[in-house]
């Protein structure tokens, strides 16, 4: 059965019309942030995809982690987590700290593997995986999920059943936008909800911002990162004048400027992954300091522009 979507708009032009009979003081509106919490290895392409090599990779997300998790605290923001399977084995005293810090905490797969690449089996056991590891490390059963690499699309039209059969409630797996390696340019770019025979599952895609006739990325990874920050504080002001919401999505990694770069990186990747990270912990202070933020989980501004 397919799963039926109501909420959004048909087109980019149409939501942006409507956007704009519904304006809102910025102030009054909450973002959301959202952390992939990977290892460096993990969210590198080429070494992704290979879990049988990662014992020989330096572990780094205890310390890029702990800045992260410092900084939240220091500015009394909460993030929603999405958590990978393998972290939360090795280093359950980060989880356990996590939920501590009052974040929520979601799904990131259980090895960081895209969902694109499992068959319907494939993906239900790796959240069952996901789960059992996150439970175990935190006490906590997660509710809410994203793709590795936003890896959603035609050739996963299961997803959303699955989710709902694990008890997800929230997904954030879609990225509106048409890229190599992801992207659903077809969704609409606000949160809306997936109905399925399971069960409703609302998604939360990552926010584009419209401009002529299209959805440009700028809230989070390389997007964040090669901007200039007055950029993507603007296209923030700007979608929270009209009342939505901004998800913006970030990794530690990439506020560990000095990870190491294995002989096998790409030449995309040079670029993708670790292009522009010197200025990454910086600008992501100065978000922090400028907006204001929820959870995923909350925020009533993250449902759309309705």
């Amino acid at each position: 059965m397919k799963p039926r979507v109501h909420g959004g708009g048909s087109t980019a032009a149409s939501r942006q019309g409507e956007m704009e009979k519904h304006e809102a003081p910025a102030e009054a509106v909450s973002n959301a942030l959202t952390i992939d919490f990977e290892d460096w290895y993990q969210g590198l392409t080429s070494s992704s995809r290979r879990p049988q090599d990662w014992a020989r990779f330096e572990r780094r997300i205890q310390n890029a982690g702990t800045w992260l998790l410092d900084k939240l605290a220091q500015h009394r923001v909460r993030a929603t987590f999405f958590i990978v399977g393998e972290v939360a084995r090795e280093h359950p005293e980060l989880v356990r700290r996590i939920a501590a810090q009052g974040h929520t905490i979601g799904m990131h797969g259980d090895m960081h593997q895209r969902v694109d690449s499992m068959n319907r089996a494939e993906f239900a056991a790796d959240i069952r995986a996901n789960i059992a590891a996150i439970e175990k490390a935190s006490g906590v059963v997660p509710r809410c999920f994203r793709a590795p690499c936003f890896s959603v699309g035609k050739l996963t039209p299961w997803l959303w059943e699955e989710l709902a059969i694990a008890g997800v409630s929230v997904d954030s797996s879609v990225f509106p936008v048409r890229s190599l390696l992801y992207g659903m340019p077809e969704a609409p770019p606000t949160p809306y909800v997936v109905e399925t025979r399971y069960g409703a599952v609302t998604e939360v895609p990552v926010t584009t911002v419209p401009m002529m006739g299209t959805n440009l990325p700028f809230s989070g990874g390389f997007y964040f990162r090669a901007l200039p920050y007055r950029a993507v504080a603007f296209a923030t002001r700007r979608l929270n004048a009209r009342g939505q919401g901004v998800v913006f999505y970030f990794h530690p990694w990439e506020f560990d400027p000095d990870h190491p770069r294995p002989d096998s990186t790409t030449r995309r990747e040079a670029l993708s992954h670790y292009g522009f990270l010197s200025t990454a912990g910086q600008k992501f202070i100065q978000l922090l300091k400028q907006f204001k933020f929820s959870t995923v989980l909350s925020g009533s501004s993250l449902v759309g522009s309705e």
